[in-house]
């Protein structure tokens, strides 16, 4: 039996696929600790069910070059902290789901050689990764092209939990207490919200009310406190599986764990990607994948108008039992299963 050292942070979408992960390791390992910043999202997310270590942690603002220039001395600190606290604890090997976070936890594994295997969610890498890659024994991805591209590169699905895909409809009517006389839209920009997403639900509420009711997870820090009959506004929904036994369409970011849950539910969505001047394009690649793939389809954030969402909702309802036969491709019940069995065979091979 060894130590597991998990690792990933930044946003709630680089913690949340460990938790995910956690019920399939924790009998192959003594100890799981996790290591993250000390006011980061994934701390609340974790701490009371792993044993959580702070380092200290910076993040790259994109546009921002005299913000930047402290990274380096930033990163330093943050390794050799890393590096102690891989030390103390024994660490044998690290999981890596990536975030700024991950950066100097994965460098210090390798400093000590310690073996590190990496998640990649996204169809192209993200920065954290991509830094960290080559020094990976394996780099694990949801999307199958991703893996081709590098050479220790091995595909394995989305991390979804078990819990998101539980149906739970009669106690999401009891919890949302939506009227459930017209098909329920569910908004939701990820964990922390997205503004653009929710002030286009505020300001044309009257009118999505016409043709749907609406559950809207606007982030904690984003509720506007607009009320309406067959509106329901929520600033974080802890249990994802209430809001998708609710939902019969939805609008969405396209950010891969959400994006792979709502398919893995066979929600049909409008996907809205963070558009490239706010990100690396990320979203924008994943949107376009599962559009071609038949599984959803997308409105670009500039071109948001209710005539051209209602035009791309009316287009999934018409072509409803098509998207949902091509979601059905997809089958998340082995991915974890799958990371699992590489991160303990790993462990073991170290005896």
């Amino acid at each position: 039996m060894k130590t597991l050292v998990m690792t990933g942070g930044g946003t709630l979408g680089h913690c949340l696929p460990c938790l995910a992960l956690l019920p399939y390791l924790k009998n192959s390992f003594d100890r799981i600790i996790y290591i993250g910043s000390e006011k980061g999202r994934e701390r609340k997310a974790v701490e009371g069910t792993l044993e959580y270590m702070c380092i200290p942690t910076t993040k790259l603002k994109r546009g921002m070059y005299l913000s930047n220039l402290a990274i380096p001395f930033t990163l330093l600190k943050a390794v050799a902290a890393a590096n102690i606290i891989l030390k103390e604890t024994g660490a044998d090997i690290v999981f890596s789901k990536g975030g700024y976070v991950s950066v100097p936890v994965c460098l210090a594994a390798n400093q000590l050689k310690i073996p590190v295997i990496c998640h990649e969610s996204d169809l192209t890498m993200g920065l954290a990764n991509r830094l960290t890659a080559r020094k990976c024994k394996y780099v694990l991805t949801s999307f199958e092209t991703t893996a081709s591209k590098l050479d220790n590169g091995v595909y394995v699905g989305p991390p979804i939990a078990r819990s998101v895909l539980a149906e739970k409809k009669e106690e999401a009517e009891k919890v949302f207490s939506l009227p459930r006389n017209k098909p329920v839209l569910l908004v939701v920009g990820g964990s922390s919200g997205a503004k653009a997403l929710n002030d286009f639900t505020v300001n044309n509420i009257d009118e999505l009310l016409k043709r749907y009711e609406v559950l809207h997870i606007c982030g904690d820090e984003h509720i506007s406190g607009v009320k309406r009959k067959g509106y329901r506004q929520v600033g974080f929904v802890k249990d994802m599986a209430l809001a998708y036994s609710l939902s019969d369409y939805a609008l969405s970011r396209c950010g891969s764990n959400t994006a792979f849950e709502l398919i893995a539910r066979k929600i049909p969505t409008v996907f809205v990607p963070l558009p490239k001047k706010a990100s690396r394009g990320d979203q924008i690649q994943n949107a376009d994948y599962f559009f071609e793939k038949g599984m959803s389809v997308t409105l670009k954030e500039e071109d948001m108008s209710i005539s051209a969402l209602e035009e791309k909702l009316c287009y999934l309802s018409a072509n409803r039992e098509r998207f949902i036969r091509n979601m059905s491709k997809l089958d998340p019940a082995r991915s974890l299963n799958k990371m699992a069995d590489i991160v303990i065979s790993t462990a073991q091979f170290l005896d």
